[in-house]
């Protein structure tokens, strides 16, 4: 935290929040800001969305949280955006559903094109006849990717996924390259977490990700 500052109620939030409980697993989100806070103490568990969010200057003094000031207290009356607003909010209860299928239906109707199937493109020449092959493809499993990007000086590609769930996910992912080297990254796609990379063949990979975990790999083709 910021010296001064009390913790925050709020926390950030990429669609929505998934709840378990003794009716089924329910979930509640909205497009915009991605922001949720937990009220109700005494009633049972509540969830308050931020929709919109407007300032009436840059930073000031002496809130209920943040007493310190951040910055020069100046007025922006343009940010206080006064104008009518549209927002998407999506909620639901699945009685007999689990975390995955409530995080599933809520991107649906959030997001739908993160649940569409991607169209497989032809990529590579078998046989002397055009076989498609996928970019990536995966088990059923709950990961989600982040990134796919190709390298700039070398043959290969950046991959980046996320398991937004609260248990352990494992699977075998079908690389779009044969064979070659990969090798663990963080975030920044430049640093190296483990000295040696991982040979693969035949293009599969076997991955594990702790709850919540976001893992990137460095995918060099062989020659």
């Amino acid at each position: 935290r910021y010296p001064g500052e009390k913790p925050y109620p709020v926390h950030h939030t990429n669609n929505g929040v998934v709840c378990e409980g003794s009716f089924g697993v329910s979930f509640c989100g909205g497009a915009g800001l991605h922001e949720f806070e937990k009220t109700g103490r005494n009633s049972g568990l509540n969830i308050a969305l931020t929709l919109h969010r407007a300032v009436g200057h840059l930073s000031v003094r002496g809130g209920r949280i943040r007493s310190c000031q951040a910055g020069p207290q100046r007025a922006t009356p343009e940010a206080q955006l006064q104008k009518s607003l549209q927002h998407r909010v999506a909620f639901g209860l699945l009685p007999e559903g689990t975390c995955v299928a409530a995080m599933r239906a809520l991107k649906e109707i959030l997001e739908p094109a993160w649940v569409q199937e991607i169209p497989v493109v032809p990529t590579s020449l078998a046989a002397k006849k055009m076989r498609p092959v996928s970019l990536l493809a995966a088990e059923d499993v709950p990961l989600q990717l982040m990134a796919l990007k190709p390298l700039d000086m070398e043959r290969g590609c950046v991959l980046r996924m996320l398991n937004p769930t609260a248990s352990p996910v494992s699977a075998t992912l079908d690389l779009p390259v044969s064979s070659g080297t990969v090798q663990e990254m963080r975030l920044d796609d430049e640093t190296p977490i483990a000295h040696k990379p991982i040979p693969f063949s035949n293009g599969m990979m076997d991955v594990t990700f702790n709850p919540f975990e976001i893992k990137t790999w460095k995918i060099t083709a062989g020659k």
